[in-house]
């Protein structure tokens, strides 16, 4: 664990005023209000089965990480160097990191649909630019440790790419498979 707090000390060598108020906005694009407003534009203005499936692929990869941070509860970085905390500190546990699940989860699919399908690989950049980004803010904050970020972007781009195609494989029989896991997931995130 040393060598992971010393990453965070190698990024919070540039820290300043600015740095510190850019990666405070920058990690406010793996929030749960990110989600909801991408979700609400592609609910209302492009395309509700779309807008299905970054739910329900939201709901899984939160389900996920919200599991593994009760089972293994791992204290946050500034927990063992309280020096390490930029800006109001996170409740809960650190592995692994919900901000980087939750971008991964946004941005993957928003590159898979509109980069990917759509031939657009520098689309597809982009939005992996974005959570490698939200992930270096949560290690530049002091929140997470380079362990939690890497294991929040996976579970959120293999859960991404999984329900994507997976849906591909329902056609138009998508809403009956919500029926079931959006209750599920509810339930088990209340739970747990």
């Amino acid at each position: 664990m040393t060598w992971e707090i010393n990453i965070i000390k190698t990024l919070q060598e540039i820290s300043n005023g600015f740095f510190d108020t850019l990666f405070l906005g920058i990690t406010k694009l793996g929030e749960e209000i990110a989600f909801i407003a991408v979700m609400v534009i592609i609910l209302w203005c492009y395309d509700k089965r779309f807008g299905l499936l970054m739910g329900l692929n939201f709901l899984i990869a939160s389900f996920t990480v919200n599991i593994l941070k009760n089972t293994i509860q791992r204290p946050r970085p500034f927990a063992q160097d309280p020096s390490l905390s930029i800006g109001a500190h996170t409740h809960g546990y650190s592995f692994p990191s919900g901000h980087t699940q939750s971008a991964a989860s946004i941005y993957t699919t928003l590159g898979i649909h509109f980069g990917l399908r759509k031939k657009r690989i520098w689309f597809f950049a982009l939005m992996l630019l974005v959570v490698v980004l939200v992930g270096l803010s949560r290690m530049y904050l002091g929140q997470h440790y380079l362990t939690d970020v890497l294991a929040g972007f996976f579970i959120g781009v293999i859960i991404s790419f999984l329900v994507y195609y997976l849906f591909s494989l329902l056609k138009d029989k998508e809403e009956y498979w919500a029926l079931i896991i959006i209750p599920l997931s509810i339930i088990l995130m209340i739970l747990f």
